[in-house]
């Protein structure tokens, strides 16, 4: 018969699984700390009941269910609001794309520059990733002018980096600097990069050099 903290553990991997998300995300949706789960999946320490039923609500689970103790059934998809439901505000991690403190291939390498409320009611209709699976911006540089200027605020959906839609555009890490672009496969393995500003020319590069972080889902600017 399984422990409980095996249970606690097996059970913690499978919503991280269902919510489509990572190990880290949930730590620091749930603590704060990007090791939280990493340390109960590798020490099998138990953690306290307030810590608990906080990792519980970041699965969108109850703690019941994460011990062994609920046979009732959880979604396998993220909780979907209303559009009536909880009006009010969400708060998003913003990023800065055009600074990274790494080399800019991975997403935590970019600086963080705390949250942005934004809109519950808007967000729901942008997209239906949860919310922690979404990151604010600011757009960079003039390459993509007049679509998008340098101070315009994007969203990004971080569940959405593979490249099944041609006419989208994205945000990407390209030889490790963070760009904004519209992206087209191209012959040999290789991808087109593609500014919508005619002054800046395409480029053609190798797939393996450019990471995306996500499709840039909804832009906005101040007047």
């Amino acid at each position: 018969m399984a422990s409980a903290i095996d249970i606690l553990i097996d059970r913690i991997a499978r919503r991280v699984e269902a919510l489509a998300t990572t190990e880290r995300d949930a730590s620091m949706k749930a603590t704060g700390k990007p090791d939280a789960l990493r340390y109960i999946r590798v020490r099998k320490a138990m953690p306290s009941a307030d810590r608990l039923t906080a990792i519980a609500k970041a699965l969108e689970t109850s703690p019941e269910w994460l011990l062994g103790q609920s046979m009732a059934p959880v979604s396998d998809t993220p909780v979907t609001l209303g559009i009536a439901d909880g009006d009010g505000s969400i708060a998003l991690k913003r990023i800065n794309l055009g600074f990274a403190m790494g080399d800019g291939s991975n997403l935590d390498d970019y600086v963080e520059e705390g949250t942005f409320d934004f809109d519950a009611n808007l967000l729901r209709a942008i997209s239906q990733s949860p919310a922690h699976r979404l990151l604010v911006a600011d757009g960079v540089g003039d390459s993509m002018q007049p679509t998008l200027l340098d101070s315009d605020l994007l969203v990004i959906d971080t569940l959405q980096t593979r490249l099944n839609m041609t006419d989208r555009i994205w945000a990407i890490a390209l030889y490790g600097a963070g760009a904004v672009k519209r992206l087209r496969p191209a012959a040999g393995g290789k991808l087109e990069i593609i500014s919508d500003n005619t002054l800046h020319e395409k480029q053609i590069v190798d797939a393996q050099d450019v990471r995306i972080i996500g499709r840039v889902v909804w832009s906005g600017r101040r007047h």
